[in-house]
């Protein structure tokens, strides 16, 4: 009895109970690609299923057990890194994760605390702190069973020490899957302090990214740098390059293809999606002369022809044009003056006075303030010209809105104005609605109300004439002395007279070959003989060919001057002929100088004037020249018409 007593009384001194000694052989998990041997646990890269690792873990740590001695690297990266496996897929056929399985038993696992999860599993916390293993007063020692009295029986607390294999299971079963700490767990464990500390942190998304374009081709950028003038010097009014040109085939931009964002984690092992880059279509980028081509590297807007470079900032589209279409307007901040080789230029924004710009054909849908000049070309105005200066060289002037305080030149083309005012105006022909104050300048003009102003041109039609505060319109009908058709003229006319007097001459030398009565006796034998009149006899036909022979030569030469008059005959009737062409032709030029008014309801005048270029005797003068020149009282002028009201149907008699 006393042993019993002693053992009641003094507590025995138990050898630590090792929890984890359970062998590593009652674990068995089959999987194809997981291989057990006895230098450890391998996963076989070749056969490994990610989508089925993770119900391996599972199974192994809800089964109580764990990993011994694992290489949570290896681990976490099968788990969680597809880069990684990537690599190991080129490069090693197998891995060890462990050394092998361990008991991980109830008991143990209570050593483990709950853990603190933050920002819906941004991170996790752990309260690190010594622990205890309870054990009950049963226990068992070398395989023999010591009962203790239950109504003395007590609790024995043992001092214990976390594992890190076994924290990594604890962990997992907890819901903290990713991101753990390995070397901070490790010196936590160690150090065995009381202490909170971050044991897992989540991996963020990397952000996608957006599919994009970028520039190819050099030829897309302007160059706004001062242009360079023939005579070396630096125009500060026009910049160098403001408009890009392109060829057919020049890649011009090219497509940056979006890129998903790498996927993140949370501490559970919840997989944050990257958000969904967004796409670009280039078809819809494309417009008239660009195509979308897939070449090798990537997709290319590429010119499908010659031209100018647009970029409709509107709509995103690009282009490649024959014309030309800026939006800025011209001036001196954003294009400077301009030398255009372009056949068809629209511009939507104003003209900036003092700016210069030089082309083909133009078209201006906002107000022009500055100076436009045209070589070859057309231009329209669909707004204002105001202060502005429009000139066409061989081409046509079309201005919608109103003309004011300008210049409008196509001295070879039609002008086309709705309303001017205080302007010159000089066209081969010249349509205007309503002119006030203006001086117009035409061969052929077609006016319907004006006002005050000074005309000069060879058929002229108003529809109404009126004063402008007191100023009359003055109307100069210019008769043309066409002087090349009067030297042509003259000419005809000269040599159609040498030629009549060289047919007289000839005729006169014929007459005198016919003077002699013997060569006439000849003539009249000659003309018998050969119409059978008279027959020769035997002994008559010598003395007939001696006759013969000795007027020959009159015969010859009588024969060759009718010829040359029937050539001089032809050539006089031809020349004549041109004459009477090239007469009727001047005469009906003179009978177009005209002037037509329907109805005058102001002081109007109307004077001839004599020139001998026509309508070009203005091509050289500017305004206030051209304004002396025909209010200039001369022995050039005549006055033909003068009054305050009627009508005038006047033409030049020929």
């Amino acid at each position: 009895m006393l042993s019993d007593v002693s053992l009641l009384t003094t507590p025995a001194v138990l050898p630590p109970v090792n929890l984890r000694s359970s062998s590593s052989s009652q674990f068995t998990y089959t999987r194809s690609y997981i291989d057990r041997r006895p230098d450890g646990v391998f996963v076989r890269i070749p056969a490994f299923v990610p989508a089925d690792f993770r119900g391996f873990i599972d199974e192994v740590f809800n089964s109580g057990a764990c990993f011994s001695e694992l290489n949570y690297t290896f681990f976490h990266s099968l788990l969680y890194d597809d880069d990684w496996l990537a690599l190991m897929h080129t490069t090693t056929a197998e891995v060890r994760i462990a050394s092998g399985f361990a008991a991980f038993p109830p008991q143990r696992q209570a050593l483990y605390r709950g853990v603190r999860i933050l920002e819906e599993g941004a991170s996790a916390e752990y309260l690190f702190e010594p622990v205890y293993l309870e054990t009950d007063n049963q226990d068992t020692v070398s395989g023999i069973s010591v009962a203790v009295d239950s109504a003395i029986k007590t609790d024995a607390s043992v001092p214990e020490k976390l594992d890190f294999d076994e924290f990594i299971a604890a962990m997992w079963l907890k819901q903290v899957r990713f991101g753990l700490l390995e070397q901070v767990i490790r010196q936590a464990i160690e150090k065995e302090v009381s202490s909170r500390i971050t044991i897992a942190s989540c991996l963020r998304k990397t952000d996608s990214q957006d599919a994009s374009v970028v520039e190819v081709s050099t030829n897309l950028h302007r160059d706004n740098a001062p242009a360079m003038m023939e005579n070396g010097k630096i125009d500060l009014g026009t910049f160098k390059n403001r408009f890009s040109q392109v060829q057919t085939g020049t890649k011009l931009l090219k497509k940056i293809p979006r890129k998903l964002g790498k996927p993140g984690y949370r501490i559970t092992g919840i997989v944050i999606e990257p958000d969904m880059p967004k796409d670009i279509d280039l078809h819809k980028m494309t417009a008239a002369g660009t195509k979308v081509e897939q070449a090798i590297d990537a997709e290319y807007i590429v010119a499908t022809m010659d031209g100018f470079l647009n970029l409709n900032k509107q709509s995103g589209q690009i282009s490649v044009t024959e014309k030309l279409e800026n939006r800025t307007g011209i001036n001196i901040k954003s294009t400077g003056n301009l030398a255009l080789d372009v056949d068809e230029f629209i511009e939507h924004g104003e003209v900036q006075e003092g700016r210069i710009l030089k082309g083909k054909s133009m078209t201006f849908l906002s107000d022009v303030f500055g100076k436009i000049m045209s070589q070859g070309g057309h231009i329209a105005i669909k707004k204002n010209l105001s202060g502005g200066h429009a000139e066409s060289i061989g081409g046509n002037i079309k201005i919608n809105g109103r003309v004011l305080s300008s210049t409008v030149l196509a001295r070879e083309g039609t002008v086309d104005i709705g309303y001017c005012e205080n302007s010159l105006i000089i066209g081969r022909q010249v349509q205007i609605e309503n002119a006030v104050n203006c001086k117009i300048i035409s061969n052929q003009m077609t006016l319907g109300m004006v006002e005050g102003c000074t005309i000069a041109g060879e058929s002229i039609k108003l529809a109404f004439s009126n004063e402008r505060k007191g100023k009359e319109n003055l109307i100069t009908a210019i008769i043309p002395g066409y002087p090349e058709m009067v030297e042509q003229i003259n000419r005809l006319t000269n040599t159609i007279t040498n030629i009549l007097s060289k047919i007289e001459l000839k005729q006169q030398e014929i007459a005198a070959i016919n003077c002699s009565k013997e060569f006439m006796i000849y003539l009249s034998l000659n003309k018998k003989i050969s119409e059978g009149a008279i027959h020769l006899a035997a002994e008559q036909k010598d003395n007939w060919k001696k006759m013969m022979e000795k007027h020959a030569s009159n015969v010859s030469k009588i024969s060759a001057l009718n010829m040359e008059m029937e050539n001089l005959a032809l050539a006089r009737e031809k020349l004549e002929n041109e004459l009477v062409a090239i007469t009727n032709r001047y005469q009906e030029m003179r009978r177009r100088v005209s002037c037509n008014i329907k109805a005058i309801t102001g002081y109007t005048i109307l004077q001839t004037m004599e020139s001998v270029n026509g309508m070009s005797l203005f091509d050289r003068m500017g305004e206030e020249e051209i304004r002396v020149i025909l209010h200039r009282a001369d022995n050039n002028k005549q006055r033909v018409f003068c009054s305050q009201s009627g009508t005038l149907e006047w033409q030049l008699v020929s």
